[in-house]
């Protein structure tokens, strides 16, 4: 959710999950890189200020550099780690990740920039 900002804010947000076990993010990085270019659109400014009025809140510095969004502000770090994988060995139906299943209430279609990794069931 998302509206115009007051009290020197330019937009403020929540952000609700409830079907992925999160029943309120208290700052969310993600919906800020999708909320930020609709601002920066709307109010015709790259840099914009934000708050996501969660329990905790958080205050945001939101910029648009080209077509990425950088973030400024405060973190709660809860994992941090190195992922690696060698995608050289897999097709499109090697075991136990399958790339063009669809993702259950997906709207959106995956394209050719997207991989998504879904977890085959046994």
């Amino acid at each position: 959710m998302t509206a115009e900002g007051d009290d020197g804010y330019d937009f403020v947000s929540r952000y609700f999950a409830p079907a992925k076990g999160i029943p309120e993010d208290s700052v969310t990085g993600g919906a800020h890189c999708a909320l930020t270019p609709f601002w920066v659109k709307r109010l015709g400014r790259s840099e914009l200020r934000a708050y996501q009025s969660s329990a905790r809140g958080g205050d945001l510095i939101c910029r648009l550099n080209g077509d990425r969004v950088e973030l400024t502000g405060t973190c709660v770090f809860f994992l941090e780690g190195e992922a690696s994988w060698d995608f050289g060995s897999l097709s499109a139906k090697s075991p136990p990740f399958n790339a063009f299943e669809p993702v259950p209430g997906r709207t959106t279609p995956v394209d050719e920039k997207t991989l998504e990794l879904n977890a085959l069931s046994a």
